[in-house]
């Protein structure tokens, strides 16, 4: 979602830390914060930092955590080297409708909601930034003393195995899931990690693969290149597009187009096996 020009970096405590946390709030918290970084970056090989740590609240806390209690919270840390922003601006960015963009350039921080979700958890939000050097943003949750709950192992998963091979492309950490999901179901799987690697290895196998799923956007040649590639062969092979980009990334990049087969991440392991069966099937 954030493209190649921006380096991801994370830090992770070496011990978990666990809240009590919906996850389905949770995630659009780092998609937000992720999104404003991206907007907010102007050179290549600019950096978003994620980290995690632990903090402890002892007396008087400082304004910017917005009072917090006294105890121990996990401290998620988003920061950017992007273009960063004045103090009259960092003072708003928590109020609904504020925009740091032009009428018609985006559709804002949604900071609020981000802020609202937070606060729902009984956490808190502060926000540092400097023109010219980055933003941190710091969200503060409390720890609980109890096991996580793992509920994606409650899920239902897809029960049928398969025993296709599939030609799979992905050009990032998303890739050895997938192939770890696909060979524990019983699929043979061949890898890549771009399209152009993508279109050799399937003209050489194209009598094996039956599917291929393959990131609409990667290095050298994307998705929707491999696949125009492969439009001329006969249409005994199935093709199944991952993205974790939003659709006017794809838009802009005139990337998507009517009728492709797409999976938008991040994806639950039984949407997965379930689309894939689908594809498989046709």
């Amino acid at each position: 979602m954030i493209g190649e020009n921006i380096e991801l970096k994370v830090d992770l405590k070496d011990r978990d830390l666990i809240i009590l946390a919906d996850v389905g709030q949770i995630e659009p918290v780092l998609m937000n914060l992720a999104t404003n970084a991206r907007g907010a970056v102007t050179v290549p090989l600019d950096e978003l930092m994620i980290q995690i740590d632990v903090f402890c609240f002892k007396g008087k806390c400082s304004s910017d955590t917005h009072g917090g209690k006294e105890g121990k919270y996990a401290l998620l840390s988003v920061s950017d080297t992007g273009i960063g922003m004045d103090e009259a601006a960092r003072m708003r960015i928590f109020e609904p409708f504020f925009r740091t963009k032009e009428v018609g350039k985006g559709t804002g921080c949604g900071l609020s909601m981000v802020y609202g979700i937070v606060k729902q958890h009984e956490g808190y939000i502060a926000a540092t930034s400097r023109p010219g050097i980055g933003t941190t943003f710091r969200i503060y949750l409390p720890l609980v003393q109890s096991q996580a709950l793992d509920i994606a192992v409650t899920e239902p998963r897809e029960t049928r195995r398969g025993t296709e091979t599939m030609l799979v492309s992905e050009d990032d950490a998303v890739r050895n899931l997938v192939v770890t999901l696909l060979t524990e179901s019983g699929y043979t799987v061949m890898i890549s990690s771009d399209g152009e690697q993508a279109r050799e290895v399937f003209l050489e196998n194209k009598d094996r693969i039956r599917l291929l799923l393959l990131d609409l956007i990667m290095p050298k040649m994307n998705g929707k290149e491999a696949l125009d590639a492969k439009r001329k062969i006969p249409p005994t092979i199935k093709e199944l597009f991952m993205s974790g980009y939003t659709a006017d990334i794809l838009e802009k990049r005139n990337i998507r187009e009517e009728g492709v087969n797409l999976l938008t991440k991040p994806i639950s392991p039984t949407t997965f096996f379930k689309r894939v069966r689908e594809a498989s099937d046709i």
